[in-house]
């Protein structure tokens, strides 16, 4: 009995091995050994639930971490099964949804919805997939999506991990830049069509000039000629436009 005591006192902490002694010179058998175990045991049991106490602090620390990420972040992340139903959504997904499904189906336009589930068939293919398209919300009416899709494993489950970002203002800037250039080119080409044809009007100009000028002037093509020179000049006008 005393040489159990003395082990169990080489893993108590230096102050407390002084007690140990006191109780082992002191005798009382096993009585005191039964309450030196559970005096030991309470002391493992009092750190073991400290440092579970601690662990589970730090993991309630990181999940609201994490939802002041969710709540704040203005893509649209989701969690979907194998099934593509929807698991977790971040609010930003959840403000914009438009139909009560729990379904990325329910969310994207027809039109767009076999590109959509193409792109979710390649995550759970592949690994990851991609898709560009439209869905239906309350407030905002159509919008474009440019979706990321991963695939993902927990406890030998699979998920589909959907991060999307609204282009749809990214998209008609672009539109809009594509059309202004459109206009440029065409504004250029305009130009240069309309400077090679007052070219052309000022060789028929200078011609039915010098015609005027050999014949005489009561040649019958005089008359054409002074039409040919009307012509010439509405013909530069609109050009000028």
């Amino acid at each position: 009995t005393l040489g159990a005591m003395a082990g169990l006192s080489e893993q108590l902490a230096p102050h407390d091995r002084g007690d140990v002694a006191r109780l082992t010179l002191n005798g009382g058998g096993l009585l005191l050994l039964v309450a030196l175990v559970a005096f030991v045991q309470t002391r493992t049991l009092r750190d073991s639930l400290r440092a579970t106490l601690t662990q589970s602090a730090r993991a309630r620390e990181a999940e609201r971490r994490l939802r002041i990420v969710a709540d704040s972040t203005s893509d649209l992340i989701s969690l979907l099964d194998a099934q593509g139903n929807r698991l977790f959504a971040t609010p930003s997904l959840l403000r914009r949804r438009a139909l009560a499904g729990e379904g990325i189906r329910d969310l994207v336009d027809e039109a767009d919805s076999k590109a959509a589930e193409a792109g979710w068939r390649d995550a759970l293919t592949h690994g990851r997939g991609h898709a560009t398209f439209r869905v239906r919300t309350q407030s905002e009416g159509v919008r474009w999506i440019d979706a990321v899709f991963t695939a993902a494993e927990h406890d030998g489950q699979r998920y589909v991990v959907f991060a999307g970002r609204d282009v749809t203002d990214a998209r008609a800037l672009t539109a809009r830049l594509h059309e202004a250039r459109t206009m440029e080119a065409l504004g250029r080409l305009a130009g240069g069509i309309a400077h090679d044809f007052n070219n052309m009007l000022s060789v028929v100009q200078a011609c039915a000039q010098n015609a005027q000028r050999l014949l005489p002037p009561d040649h019958d093509a005089q008359t054409e000629l002074t039409d040919v020179m009307a012509a010439v000049r509405r013909a530069s006008g609109l050009t000028q436009q």
